[in-house]
């Protein structure tokens, strides 16, 4: 997840699914997402669909451009950041 936020801010990408291409396995366990998302400043969609994320870290906050937010499926999702 660490290199796809990487690549996602160095290519200035608008749609954003972190979680796409992992193993089932892979995916059960990332249950938050790193605080470098900060660097997604282009990001208008960020995908979680089907995650098995517990809680967002406060730094999505700072993806400014982010306009469409989909967790659906993603059940054990509970702490959303207060910004």
């Amino acid at each position: 997840v660490l290199d796809s936020v990487e690549e996602a801010a160095a290519d200035g990408r608008e749609d954003f699914a972190p979680l796409r291409g992992l193993s089932e396995a892979e995916r059960a366990q990332v249950v938050t997402l790193p605080a470098t998302v900060a660097k997604l400043k282009a990001v208008k969609r960020l995908d979680l669909y089907g995650s098995h994320l517990v809680r967002l870290p406060p730094e999505v906050a700072e993806m400014t451009a982010l306009e469409e937010f989909d967790p659906y499926t993603s059940y054990r999702l509970h702490w959303f950041p207060y910004e």
